[in-house]
Parts: structure tokens; sequence; C-alpha cells
């Protein structure tokens, strides 16, 4: 059940996988439900997590043993163990559940959903701000997706969970008398709770135009270059002169206001050491896309080494650092310095930016940037919104690191954002995933992975209606588990109709 969920997430694109990987969390706790104790409860939660985390993670054993030149068998330890680490989400759960289960197994499942929904948030913020596979990114395809406007990625898990679990104990209750059929109400409110939310999220404003200001035309180029690794160095000048070819392709009539975007991952040398054969290049590409560039690459300063967004205009005249770091992959966690030097994996820990950074003004629009990683991030586009309003998100990442998988879930975590946000979100990646995602988070434009490509776009001045998330952010959801942890708490000292296991 966990493999099938991991795969129906992970190569999610669509429609009907959101639907078998749902479907797969309904197993899994019917499976939860007929374990009668916490060690096969724990046995079971293990199982189906392993499941879930290690197939959807296989991507990070790609990059160590392709470009980190680790041995597979360690490699695919490491993914194993990073995947005992996340099992935690559905471990932790099991001594409430147990404890709850002595009354009510509705009680119990509602300890677990609720728990699990807790230590999802926990995973993403703090521990070590690892929220890939979040639930939420399972059900992009489905009318879940509106929970994301009023509480993002933890309303969504919330829903998510709670709407697996209580169907898995609606089916036992209905073919098992033993059980309370009054959990049933549990369900018909979440059904009630989720196709309440999506009639609302369609009756809600679609951004308008202000057509005072002249929309910005972006050109998101997909090069498909390959890798800089250790065994690869280019020079960077030539990684310019590669988009030459896309920067001479014609603009739409009328265009004036432009922009071209890169994808991360374009050059290796920090950029602020750049030598004039570098900045010849520039300017050559400025002159033939007829646009500034805006580029990605590391700043050195002293000791400290940033991932950084840089827009060239001229000159270097904007730069963003990258907030939020890949863990064991830009960083080391504190404590885990022994696992990165036992596997032998060559690497320089990066520095945080500054939480609040400026979003690009150009041409009366606002752009914010997300690079790769900070996708997953839907508080840091609350931030973003909340200090300049941006007309357009942009992510901008390199996913060939990763293979197929993380692909896909880069792109359904983009469509999220779309909607915290309620604003489009162009996500430009050197061999995809490139496309367009409107603020419903539909998919309007995507260009085929694994080739070379570009999109050209008019991005225009917009005002935006403020969704509930925008306003509370995670608070809904957060409250939504904290009902289910005290209703379940509650019915451990409800008596028990009848004899019956149940509410």
């Amino acid at each position: 059940m966990g493999l099938a969920f991991s795969q129906g997430f992970s190569y999610s694109g669509e429609g009907w996988e959101g639907v078998v990987a749902w479907l797969a969390l309904v197993g899994f706790f019917l499976i939860w439900s007929w374990m009668g104790c916490a060690k096969r409860s724990a046995m079971a939660s293990l199982a189906f997590s392993l499941g879930w985390f290690v197939p959807g993670l296989n991507w990070v054993m790609h990059s160590m043993t392709v470009y980190g030149n680790v041995p597979w068998v360690l490699s695919a330890l490491a993914v194993v163990l990073l995947g005992a680490t996340l099992s935690l989400v559905t471990l932790i759960p099991v001594p409430l559940s147990a404890w709850v289960r002595k009354r009510s197994e509705w009680g119990a499942i509602s300890a677990t959903v609720g728990l699990m929904v807790f230590l999802e948030w926990v995973r993403l913020t703090w521990f070590p701000g690892f929220g890939w596979l979040s639930p939420a990114y399972a059900v992009v395809d489905t009318p879940l997706l509106a929970s994301a406007a009023v509480g993002g990625t933890v309303l969504m898990n919330a829903l998510t969970i709670a709407g697996a679990a209580w169907t898995a104990m609606s089916l036992r209750a209905l073919f098992n008398p033993a059980f309370s059929k009054k959990g049933w109400v549990l369900w018909l409110l979440w059904a009630i709770t989720v196709v309440g939310l999506n009639e609302a999220w369609k009756a809600h404003p679609y951004p308008v135009q202000d057509k005072s200001v002249s929309p910005l035309y972006v050109r998101a180029v997909q090069p498909d270059l390959p890798l800089i690794h250790y065994a690869y160095q280019p020079e960077d000048a030539d990684r310019f002169e590669a988009l030459l070819p896309f920067a001479r392709a014609p603009w739409p009539k009328g265009s004036v206001n432009r922009l071209f975007i890169t994808p991360e991952g374009l050059v290796g040398r920090p950029v602020n050491h750049f030598r004039v054969k570098e900045q010849d290049v520039l300017v050559r590409l400025q002159r033939e896309a007829q646009a500034p560039i805006l580029f990605n690459g590391f700043r050195v300063e002293g000791t400290r080494v940033f991932n950084t967004g840089f827009l060239w205009d001229n000159g270097i005249r904007y730069t963003l650092d990258k907030r939020n770091l890949v863990p064991f992959g830009e960083f080391v966690p504190p404590g885990a310095r022994w696992v990165v030097d036992a596997l032998g994996i060559p690497m320089h820990d990066l520095t945080e930016g500054e939480g609040l950074q400026p979003a690009l003004k150009l041409d009366g629009l606002s752009l914010g940037l997300l690079i790769c990683y900070e996708n997953l991030y839907g508080e840091t586009v609350r931030e973003m919104i909340a200090a300049d309003k941006p007309d357009l998100f942009v992510v901008t990442s390199n996913m060939k690191w990763f293979g197929e998988a993380a692909r896909a879930q880069q792109l359904q975590m983009a469509r999220v954002r779309a909607v915290e946000a309620g604003r489009p979100v162009l996500s430009v990646s050197n061999d995809g995933p490139t496309a367009w995602v409107n603020s419903r988070g539909e998919v309007i434009q995507e260009l085929s992975t694994r080739r070379q490509g570009e999109l050209t776009l008019a991005v225009p001045k917009i005002t935006v209606t403020e969704n509930l998330y925008q306003r509370w952010g995670d608070r809904p959801g957060l409250v939504f588990l904290l009902l289910l942890l005290l209703g379940s708490v509650f019915t451990r000292f409800y008596p028990r109709p009848n004899g019956a296991r149940g509410l």
C-alpha cells in the first residue's frame, strides 16, 4: 500500500494517480484498524511509511550514485535510513492511538490523523526542513486542492489524511456490526467540508488585469544543458553562449517590456568572480535577447557562499539569496556531518539568505523569485506577498540531478503554491518541468521534459483578492488537527454504547 501511495504522487500528472494514491492511504488505515494491538499497528505503520518514502525518494539515490560518486549500496542504505527517519510521522502516533483505542476505534483513528498532520507540519518546518513527499501533493488533481487557499498544505494534509482514515472506518462499520455507525457523521462532515471549500474556491475572483500597466513578456528557457559537477567543469562563458539561439527567437509583435529567464544551475564559477569573458557574453546575450537576463549562480562573501538569483541588465542590478536550503544537498543538518563524511560526499555548506528580501521590480510589475527547494514553502510565499504583492512567482530549478520522479513532484508543489498565492507561477527548469501554472493551480502550458525548448508569455499587472491562506497561514489546518486530538482524547473517557467500539 505504501509503495502504491508513494508512486501515486511521485508520478501524478494525468489526474487519476492522485485518486489511486488516496485510495492507497484508505487501504493503509483499513489494515491499521485490523491490527488489534499497538505492536502490530506500529509494524503496519512502519511498513507503510517505508513504502511511502523510500520509493518516492529514489531520486536521492540517483543523485548520490550518478553525480556524487557514491557506491549504489551506500546510497541505497542512506535513502532507507532517511525513509526510516521520516517514518516517525506514522510511528509516533501509535502510543496515543493505542491508549484511546481501549474506548473508541474512531477516536483512535482520529488521534492518529491529528498527530500525523502535526508531525508533517513539524517535518516541513523544523525537522530538518525536509517536507518532500507530503500527502497534500498527492491530491493536486482532486477537489482537495481548494483547501490550499484556506489553510495551505497543513489543511490539505489534514483533509487528505482524515478523509482517508474516516472512509476506512466507515467501510469497517458498514460490514462489521461491532463498530459504531455514529462515526459516519465525521465522514459526512468531511465530505461536506471538501465540497463546500471547493465551491467557495471556484467562486473566489480571478486576478484582475490592471490595463494601465503594459504586460511584461517573459521567455522561460529550458536549455537541457549537462550538469556541472565534480567531473564536469565547463567554461561559464560557453554555457551562456548555448543560450544565444533562444535569445534570437522573435518576440510577439507589440511586446515592449521583456525578461529572459534561465534555470538554476547554469554556471559554476561564483558570479562576483566573473572574468571579462563571462561579462562580455552576458552583454551579448542581453543584446540578442533584447531583454534583461535572470539567471542563477553562486555569490561569495568572505567565507560564506550563497545560492543567488541575479538580474543582468547592463550589469548586475538585482540579487536574491536562497532562503530555504536543501538538507544534505546544500547544508548538513547539525549532528549529521559524519554521515556525509562516511559516504565521501564532497559538499560545502551554503549560507541561508535573509528571510525578507525585496521582490524583483521590473517595468511596473513585481516578481517573486523562488529558487528550487523554496517551492516547498508556502510561508515564504506568504511573506513575499505581504511585503511586495508580486504579480507572478518564478521558480527556477535544475531537476536534472534527480530524474523523472522529482520533476513531477516539483510541478505539483508549484501548483499548490499558485493556489496559496492566488497568483500564477512560472516554473523554469534545465530539463523540466518548465510550465505556466495559473492561479487555480492548472497547468496551462508545459514543455516536454528532457529536451530543449522555451515558453514566451505575457504577464499582466494584476489586482488579487486576498484569500484566507494569505491572511491566516497554517492556522486553519492547525486548529483542525487540534480539534481532532481533543476529540479523540474526549472519546477515551466517553462511555461506549452497548459495547460498540466507536463514538
